[in-house]
């Protein structure tokens, strides 16, 4: 059982500390400058980044479950994939697949007050 929230303790420091990663490079800021900006110390940066480096790279577990998933559902294709139809109320209106999204949105603009 300790075993067991050590782990989940594990990956959810993981999650986080990935997740402050991401954002750092997704930022384009330095990461000295991103730090700085967010009150983190930079030890504490590449610390948090050579502890998920090490993690991904460490043997996991041999134990290996398995899950049954559901047969995959197959859905009939339309007999004209190009076209679609909307029904509003009583109005029923076919579009082509080529139709213009300008024009489109009018439509629907115009069906929305009737």
């Amino acid at each position: 059982m300790a075993d067991n929230s050590l782990e989940i303790r594990t990956r959810v420091r993981m999650a986080q500390w990935q997740s402050i990663i991401k954002e750092c490079k997704e930022s384009g800021m330095a990461v000295a400058e991103f730090c700085e900006d967010r009150n983190i110390s930079w030890h504490a940066y590449y610390y948090w980044l050579r502890k998920i480096k090490d993690y991904i790279t460490q043997p996991q577990s041999s134990e290996t479950e398995f899950v049954q998933l559901p047969s995959p559902v197959e859905v009939p294709s339309p007999a004209n994939p190009g076209t679609i139809t909307i029904r509003i109320g009583g109005v029923a209106v076919e579009v082509e697949g080529h139709v213009n999204r300008a024009s489109l949105k009018n439509v629907l603009k115009v069906l929305q007050e009737m």
